[in-house]
């Protein structure tokens, strides 16, 4: 009886551990990764089960200073060299990551809302547009707020014909506070940098 017992238990602990992981995974996650699209990832993922083969990687880093301030609210504005072209075969994709460490400023006393949207395009195909965000409620701090922030923006396309393709990135205000407001992305005497990093697929 104590050896059914002992097997019982086993199975039971390997049981509660397996939902225990399921569950992590599938609320956990999505708060630890939540700039990551899922949209993007899925296309991704689901290019790797059908067989796709990466044909070629690009990458690019840069740390010279590139701003927006939030009065800059009419048009989409390109951010100073973040750009890649490639050269792709006829019906791969691109799977697109930009990277970038960011400074966002908030004169004193801000109160209100301080967002910028950012966008991944790849020229004459398509974008896909991120936000960032900050709200402070109320008759501000008193004080300057410098707030970090940390990116990793996906975009994967559909399939391309053969050519070469230009990747590039804008950004705009979509909220304009008085003040010397800004959000900043990389800067060399602070070591922050910003990154493409494009990758053609394609399916066997």
């Amino acid at each position: 009886m104590s050896g059914k017992s002992g097997i019982g238990s086993i199975i039971a602990s390997v049981i509660i551990t397996l939902v225990f992981v399921i569950v992590l995974a599938f609320f956990v996650l999505p708060y630890l990764y939540p700039i990551l699209s899922s949209k993007d990832l899925v296309s991704h993922d689901d290019l790797m089960d059908e067989g796709g083969i990466v044909i070629q990687s690009k990458y690019q880093e840069w740390d010279s200073y590139a701003v927006i301030h939030d009065n800059s609210v009419s048009d989409f504005i390109q951010m100073v060299d973040t750009e890649i072209n490639i050269s792709v075969e006829e019906g791969s994709q691109l799977a697109i990551e930009f990277s970038a460490t960011s400074l966002m400023r908030l004169q004193s006393p801000f109160s209100g809302r301080s967002s910028y949207d950012i966008a991944i395009v790849v020229d004459g195909i398509g974008n896909r547009t991120f936000e960032v965000y900050y709200y402070e409620g109320g008759g501000g701090t008193g004080f300057i707020q410098e707030l970090v922030f940390n990116f990793n923006y996906n975009y994967v396309t559909a399939p391309l014909n053969n050519g070469t393709y230009k990747i590039n990135v804008f950004w705009i205000s979509t909220s304009d506070v008085p003040g010397n407001n800004y959000l900043s992305v990389a800067k060399s005497t602070r070591n922050y940098t910003r990154s493409l990093w494009v990758t053609e697929l394609r399916t066997q």
